[in-house]
């Protein structure tokens, strides 16, 4: 039980670090359920490009979380 909320502080520690629209594509894509195909229209650009940037995203929340 500690180490799950251990886990969940540094979560939403990290997620706290990112900015409105990067915590909106976290939110939507992996709480929500929304496509990468969904999130590029949304977004105006290519799926593939959506698929980077949540790439970079987690990256930078890992980051966070280590320190």
């Amino acid at each position: 039980e500690f180490e799950d909320i251990w886990k969940q502080d540094l979560l939403v520690r990290a997620f706290k670090t990112l900015a409105p629209q990067e915590r909106e594509m976290i939110q939507v894509y992996y709480l929500d359920g929304v496509t990468q195909a969904e999130l590029a229209r949304r977004y105006e650009t290519r799926q593939s490009m959506v698929s980077k940037r949540l790439k970079r995203i987690l990256a930078k929340m890992r980051r966070a979380a280590e320190r």
